[in-house]
């Protein structure tokens, strides 16, 4: 994989599994092919659980951003609206 992968080595690629106002986890992929596990409860910090210990700034960073631009709520609100077995 790393001979295909075009990714800048120090870019962290962020993946939300469940968001909600009290409750948000996911994994994080980077920097350097670190694997993440991350959970944030309601506004506080993320925890992040990674070998990657001297990249957690940069990882909660990432983090943060990620779920400040409210990507993943709309895809969720896109998919929601897509059934037609919902009101």
């Amino acid at each position: 994989m790393g001979l295909t992968d075009r990714r800048d080595p120090a870019e962290v690629t962020v993946t939300v599994r469940h968001h909600c106002p009290d409750f948000a986890f996911g994994s994080a992929l980077g920097p350097h092919g670190f694997v993440s596990y991350w959970w944030r409860l309601g506004a506080a910090e993320p925890t992040v659980a990674t070998d990657a210990y001297e990249s957690r700034p940069v990882i909660i960073a990432a983090i943060r951003a990620y779920l400040a631009g409210g990507a993943e709520i709309r895809r969720h609100l896109d998919e929601l609206a897509e059934r037609p077995d919902l009101p």
